[in-house]
């Protein structure tokens, strides 16, 4: 296909941008030899940046951890101050919670 293109093309081909496909390199090099092929700059600094974008991903998850633990932690709180005796709480992540005020104790049921 691509020599096709070539053919039909009335300018000479003095270079290839793509975004880095195998066949895409072994298409070009096999029609266009000697013809330079370079990634295009979107590719290029998506594959460079990956790592980073990873690592990211991970530090995001870790603290949205931290953070949901925070509220949780902030919300038995104000449940365990306001509560006298031993209740039942429902708790959105841990189901049913009893929470003893005489002796500050927060444990699923």
């Amino acid at each position: 296909m691509l020599c096709k293109v070539v053919e039909a093309l009335p300018q000479k081909i003095t270079a290839v941008v793509s975004d880095g496909q195998v066949s895409i390199r072994n298409a070009v090099a096999q029609v266009l030899p000697g013809i330079p092929h370079q990634l295009c700059h979107y590719d290029y600094y998506k594959e460079a940046f990956k790592p980073i974008i990873e690592a990211d991903r991970h530090a995001k998850k870790e603290l949205k951890k931290l953070v949901r633990g925070v509220r949780l932690h902030k919300r038995l709180t104000q449940i365990h101050s306001s509560l006298g005796g031993v209740e039942k709480v429902f708790c959105p992540r841990g189901g049913l919670l009893r929470v003893r005020t005489e002796q500050a104790m927060i444990r699923p049921i």
